[in-house]
């Protein structure tokens, strides 16, 4: 029988696999358009609109992650609570990854400007500081 700390183990290297996929990812997209494909020469939009969407998915990933979690602390069951945590970070995730997708893309098809660039880099550091942190997670979780 798995005792919860091998339970919690197993179920944070889960979460770590998930994280560093979704970021490998990112930096294999940004590879190969940096090597592969060179920024248009002249722009084609304005990086404003762009920026705009990657602030609001940002923001969003906060909310729901927030809410998600307050929902959470309602749950009796370890299982019930990792799974709905494992499900708001997943969520959170995905609504961190797509504003540096989508910026690399407009930056390379659409607007070269260097502040879609620089949004991209900001957008990668947001998501590199919500590297799950196994005594964060532990005290999320309520171990």
């Amino acid at each position: 029988m798995n005792t919860q700390e091998e339970l919690f183990q197993n179920w944070f290297r889960r979460l770590q696999v998930i994280y560093f996929a979704l970021l490998t990812g990112m930096f294999l997209l940004a590879a190969i358009l940096h090597f592969t494909i060179p920024p248009l020469s002249e722009s084609v939009g304005s990086p404003f609109i762009f920026i705009g969407l990657m602030a609001v998915l940002i923001i969003a990933g906060y909310v729901i992650f927030r809410k998600k979690t307050a929902e959470m602390a309602s749950l009796t069951q370890l299982n019930d609570r990792m799974n709905h945590y494992f499900t708001a970070f997943i969520i959170r995730s995905a609504l961190f990854e797509a504003p540096v997708l989508i910026g690399l893309v407009v930056y390379h098809f659409v607007c070269s400007d260097r502040m879609v660039y620089v949004a991209v880099m900001a957008c990668l550091l947001n998501f590199l500081a919500q590297l799950p942190k196994r005594t964060q997670v532990a005290t999320q979780l309520g171990l």
